[in-house]
């Protein structure tokens, strides 16, 4: 199993968790539950905001850093960055 299938597996097990077991708290069905209703909707806000931040955002940044390092290797390498002499 690939990295990135590992990755949509445990992203989807998290994200239907979350909206599984925090949906309920979220509405506000039953009486007295008005107050608790935004804290339910923050936290599921919470969970997936943080999840799409771990899953997509963090390779994605660490992707571009790896290709700017490896740029730069280049470029240094190839004594672009030698002046005239």
């Amino acid at each position: 199993m690939g990295a990135l299938a590992v990755v949509a597996l445990v992203g989807r097990m998290v994200l239907i968790f979350s909206a599984l077991m925090l949906v309920p708290l979220a509405f506000a069905l039953t009486e007295g539950s008005e107050q608790r209703a935004p804290m339910g909707q923050a936290v599921i806000g919470g969970v997936i905001t943080s999840s799409l931040l771990t899953l997509v955002v963090v390779p994605v940044i660490y992707v571009y850093l790896d290709d700017l390092g490896a740029w730069a290797r280049r470029l240094f390498k190839s004594g672009g960055g030698q002046g005239p002499t």
